[in-house]
């Protein structure tokens, strides 16, 4: 008799256990989408149909209506405006990180970053995922310090450093790779 009971009761715990098991499963895969797509923190802010980018800023190349990493449009933190005849350093990112790692330049000047890599970069201050290091903020995540948007192989975006100091920055897809800039008066 309590033999029957367990039996009838086995096919029922079994059902519970896939159940929960797949629940589990769902939940995983979707929180891995997430990262994949946004990063450890996930995404911070909603898109709006209102953007207003910073004076010094505007785009280098066309992009479709909607980043595919952000979700916002690609305008969200323009490039800084380059006076005709200015001087403008470039940081290089291929598939082995950033060069040079670390660059001195003067107040005011204009950093372009390049991607040479094989896969998308996002060009950020530091510290991730808040790139909050740089002091301004107005970003899509923080400082304005960010680029806010992937840039695909060969697109480029560029930043005015107004403000000296030493300053930390990451892609913010591949957070192991990192540079410095110090900026002197």
């Amino acid at each position: 008799m309590e033999e029957q009971k367990t039996t009838k009761k086995t096919p029922a715990i079994i059902t519970i256990a896939v159940i929960v098991i797949a629940i589990i499963l769902i939940f995983i895969f979707k929180s891995e989408s997430i990262i994949d797509k946004f990063g450890p923190g996930g995404p911070t802010t909603e898109p709006t149909d209102t953007i207003t980018p910073p004076e010094s800023a505007t785009t280098t190349t066309a992009k479709p209506i909607i980043d595919e990493w952000t979700g916002v449009p690609p305008n969200q933190m323009p490039s800084a405006k380059i006076k005709p005849g200015e001087e403008t350093l470039e940081i290089i990112y291929t598939d082995a990180g950033f060069a040079p790692q670390t660059l001195t330049t003067k107040q005011g000047r204009v950093v372009t970053f390049k991607n040479l890599s094989s896969s998308k970069l996002w060009p950020a201050s530091a510290n991730h995922p808040t790139h909050e290091v740089y002091p301004t903020t107005g970003g899509c995540l923080g400082s304005t310090f960010d680029s806010c948007r992937s840039l695909a192989s060969n697109d480029t975006w560029s930043f005015r450093f107004d403000i000296p100091g030493t300053w930390g920055y990451h892609d913010h897809l591949n957070p192991t790779k990192t540079g410095t800039i110090i900026v002197e008066k």
